[in-house]
């Protein structure tokens, strides 16, 4: 069963971010920079139409339907990929199509708390923000 997640977070606490962003190969000065960031995140969803602003040292947005193939620029690695994001139960889980050994994404609810969790191999980190 799909859930809202329409709200403004906050970030709060990250686990495993640091680890994440080595497997990433992102680099020592951009990892600093990206570990002290407290982004403000901003879901708009209407069904399964989302809009993700992520608010930080530069905003991004993305927009996408579940279901459906989007295109997302990754800053992390600077470059342009084909997206789509499903519903696991809960959860809303996006792959890249680009590089199916990429990170994949899950977001969920978790004690009123909205978690995201990516994986690359076998690194997971979760970034948990709390509803302002």
């Amino acid at each position: 069963m799909a859930v809202d997640f329409s709200g403004t977070w906050k970030h709060e606490k990250n686990e495993g971010f640091e680890e994440f962003l080595k497997a990433m190969k992102v680099g020592l000065l951009p990892r600093s920079m990206a570990l002290k960031q407290s982004p403000t995140v901003v879901i708009t969803q209407n069904g399964d139409d989302f809009t993700i602003t992520t608010k930080g040292a530069r905003t991004v947005e993305i927009k996408f339907k579940v279901g459906q193939e989007y295109k997302e620029n990754n800053a992390l690695e600077g470059k342009e990929f084909r997206m789509v994001a499903n519903w696991d139960g809960s959860k809303l889980v996006t792959k890249n199509l680009d590089k199916p050994d990429g990170a994949l994404t899950i977001r969920e609810i978790e004690g009123g708390k909205f978690v995201q969790t990516q994986k690359l191999g076998d690194i997971t980190c979760r970034r948990i923000f709390k509803k302002t």
